[in-house]
C-alpha cells in the first residue's frame, strides 16, 4: 500500500497542468480573501464610520482568516477530480491495475495521495486568510484574536473542510470518471445549483437542508459569517457540519468504489 501511495504521489508531483491550476487557485483565493475583508469592513466605511468591526468582532476577523476558503475549495475539489480522472483520460489504468492487481489499494492510494494534497491546499489557504487579515488590521486596527481557542479551531476546521473538498472531487471523480462530465457536473454543482439553492432555502427559512448542502455545512464549519459563505440563519455546530460535508464525500466514494471494483478496465 506505501508504495502505490508513492506511486500515485509522484504522479501528482509531474503533473504539470495541477501546477498551473494551484497557482491560478492561489491567485483566486487570495482575491477571495481580500473581498471577504472588504465586506466586513464596508458597512462601516459607507456609514462614514471608523472602522471598529476587526476590534470587536472575533467573527469578522475568522470570515477574514477563511476568506480564501469560497476559492481554494473550488481548487481541491478540481485537484481532487483530475487525481482519480488523470488515467482514465490517458488510458493508463489498465496499467496501474497490472502492476497492482488489488484494485482497492489503487483507490485507496489515490485517495490518500489526495488527502495530503488537500491538506497543504487547506494550509496555504488558512495562510493566504492570515497574511490578507494581518494587512486589514494593520490598515484598520483591530486583533487577529489568535489568544482565542475558538479562533484557531475555525481555522483548524477549514484546513478540514478544503481537505474534505479534495476528497469530494476525488469522490466524484470514482464515480464519473469521465474527466469533462465529472469537471462539468462538479462546477456547476459548486457554482449555480449549492449557491441557488442555498439562496432559495434562506429567503424561505429552510436552514435545515440548507445545512445540509455542501456550502451550507462548509460555511458552518468555518464559522465564518461571511456573504460569499452562504451561512444559514440557524446553522449546525461544527462537527455536525464536518460529518455533513463528510457525507458528500462518502456517498459517491462508496458508490464509485464499489462500481469499480466490478468494472472492465480499458
Amino acid at each position: 500500500m506505501i508504495r502505490v501511495l508513492r506511486a500515485e504521489l509522484l504522479k501528482v508531483r509531474a503533473d504539470r497542468p495541477s501546477r498551473v491550476l494551484v497557482l491560478l487557485g492561489l491567485l483566486l483565493g487570495l482575491g477571495s480573501a481580500v473581498l471577504a475583508g472588504l465586506l466586513v469592513i464596508q458597512p462601516e466605511l459607507a456609514a462614514g464610520q471608523p472602522v471598529t468591526v476587526l476590534s470587536r468582532e472575533p467573527s469578522a476577523v475568522i470570515a477574514i482568516l477563511n476568506g480564501a476558503i469560497p476559492m481554494t475549495r473550488i481548487l481541491a475539489v478540481v485537484s481532487g477530480v483530475m487525481a482519480m480522472c488523470r488515467e482514465y483520460s490517458h488510458k493508463t489504468l489498465a496499467q496501474t491495475y497490472l502492476s497492482t492487481p488489488n484494485r482497492y489499494s489503487v483507490i485507496g492510494a489515490k485517495a490518500g495521495a489526495q488527502l495530503l494534497v488537500g491538506l497543504i491546499i487547506g494550509l496555504i489557504s488558512v495562510v493566504i486568510g492570515l497574511v490578507v487579515a494581518i494587512g486589514f488590521v494593520i490598515a484598520c486596527g483591530g486583533s487577529l484574536f489568535l489568544d482565542q481557542g475558538g479562533t484557531w479551531g475555525a481555522l483548524l476546521l477549514g484546513v478540514l473542510s478544503v481537505t474534505v473538498w479534495s476528497l469530494i472531487g476525488c469522490a466524484a471523480g470514482v464515480l464519473i470518471r469521465d474527466v469533462v462530465i465529472t469537471l462539468a457536473v462538479v462546477l456547476g454543482f459548486c457554482f449555480l445549483v449549492d449557491p441557488t439553492l442555498s439562496a432559495i432555502f434562506a429567503q424561505q427559512g429552510w436552514t435545515l437542508v440548507q445545512n445540509l448542502l455542501p456550502g451550507g455545512a462548509t460555511a458552518a464549519m468555518v464559522q465564518s459569517h461571511s456573504p460569499l459563505m452562504m451561512l444559514s440563519a440557524n446553522p449546525f455546530p461544527p462537527g455536525l457540519a464536518a460529518l455533513v460535508l463528510i457525507g458528500w464525500c462518502l456517498v459517491p466514494g462508496v458508490i464509485g468504489t464499489l462500481l469499480t471494483i466490478r468494472r472492465d478496465v480499458e
